[in-house]
Formats: structure tokens, sequence, C-alpha cells
């Protein structure tokens, strides 16, 4: 019984430990700067995260109002992951908008995907 318990305390400290860096290089993001709001979104939110990868051609536009600060994210993004038999069809023109919630957080309120193809 005590191995099991032994067992149980040391598993979830080890995966604090392994998880760790990713979680604290997420919530570190400068969310001030355009790379950094980019990045916390492709890192934290689950839509863009899954499916997208690099991206280049990004624009950010911020405006605030009764105070909250809305933001409005453009880029060209390749696609995570993309098939070989897709490969004509390499990247998303991505627009997305939302809300800064607090100095270390940022939500997508609202996105869309434009497939971009060469044929």
């Amino acid at each position: 019984m005590k191995g099991r318990v032994r067992t149980a305390s040391i598993v979830p400290v080890f995966l604090l430990a392994a998880l760790w860096p990713f979680s604290a290089s997420f919530a570190s993001e400068d969310l001030r700067t355009d790379d950094g709001l980019l990045a916390f979104v492709l890192h934290n939110d689950m839509v863009l995260a899954r499916a997208l990868e690099t991206c280049r051609n990004v624009s950010v536009v911020r405006s605030s109002d009764k105070g909250h600060v809305d933001f409005n994210l453009r880029a060209e993004c390749a696609i995570k992951d993309n098939r070989e038999e897709n490969a004509d069809c390499p990247a998303y023109n991505v627009d997305a908008s939302g809300t800064l919630d607090t100095p270390t957080q940022a939500t997508v309120r609202k996105m869309t995907l434009n497939l971009l193809c060469s044929a």
C-alpha cells in the first residue's frame, strides 16, 4: 500500500516538472507586442493551435472602448501537418478578433480562415 501512495505522489510532481517550461512560456508572452499577442493566440486558442504553424504578413490593430481592449489580427499562416495531397493549399489567410482580458490573457472571439491555394 505504501508503494502505491509513493508512486501516485511522484507522478504528479514529475508531470508538473515536465510541463512547467511549456506553461510558463505561454503565460509569459508580452501581449502588448504584436509578436507576443500572435504567439499567445497560436499557442492558447484551441482551433488555431491545432491548425496553424508559422505566420507571415502579420498585422495587429488594437482599439479601446469602455475600459476593455479589442484586437484584430490578420496573418498568412502555414497549415500544421499539411498532408502531401493538399500541398497545393499550403496556408490560410487568418482574420481573428478578440479581447485582451488581462495583461496576460487574450481571447479570440471570432475568426475566419480562408484557404490559400496555388491552383
